[in-house]
């Protein structure tokens, strides 16, 4: 009888044990990421260059427009005419680059290039704001960042640096800000 007994209490103390483990909800059970994103307490942690609930969303979308930008405001302490400071309007294309955290950005500053188009490239550093590192394109060095409002508008913020043979062959430093219309 004791045997029975305490078979008994071994087989109630296991069968609660696996009755209240198997009520443990796993808050990852049913959650899909994508994108090489991982379920972290029911909710997906997205890898570099994606967001959203279950990071099927590039963060470079947002960036990707056609349009009309017009860009005003320089410093230049070299040139100090009164006809350097200007707004003018030209067309950018932002399209996607060649990884999922780049983008291309077509005639940023709507220089004249010998070869045709042109593109600087930006890498995306948040889910609204991307950075412009120093690259030589079509002679002029380009750097800067830019940034996406909750209305969609982009604007980008760049230094140019080309040399001009208007300015005694030396380097010329602009810096400009180009909003999107």
């Amino acid at each position: 009888m004791r045997f029975l007994a305490f078979a008994a209490a071994a087989f109630l103390t296991v069968s609660s044990v696996v009755y209240f483990n198997s009520c443990k909800k796993d808050p990852c059970k049913d959650v899909v990421c994508n994108n090489g994103g991982t379920c972290v307490d029911g909710n997906c942690s997205c890898t570099t260059g994606y967001e959203g609930a279950d990071c099927s969303t590039e963060m470079r979308t947002k960036f990707i427009v056609s349009g009309s930008f017009t860009e005003a405001g320089h410093t230049d302490s070299s040139w100090n005419s009164s006809s350097h400071n200007f707004n003018n309007t030209y067309n950018v294309t932002i399209t996607k680059g060649s990884d999922v955290s780049s983008i291309l950005i077509g005639n940023l500053g709507n220089y004249n290039c010998s070869s045709g188009s042109y593109n600087v490239t930006g890498t995306m550093s948040s889910s609204t704001t991307f950075t412009i590192a120093s690259q030589v394109v079509c002679g002029t060095t380009f750097s800067g960042s830019g940034t996406v409002t909750s209305s969609g508008k982009v604007t980008i913020s760049y230094v140019a640096t080309y040399p001009d043979g208007s300015h005694n062959g030396k380097s010329v430093t602009d810096t400009y800000t180009a909003t999107q219309n």
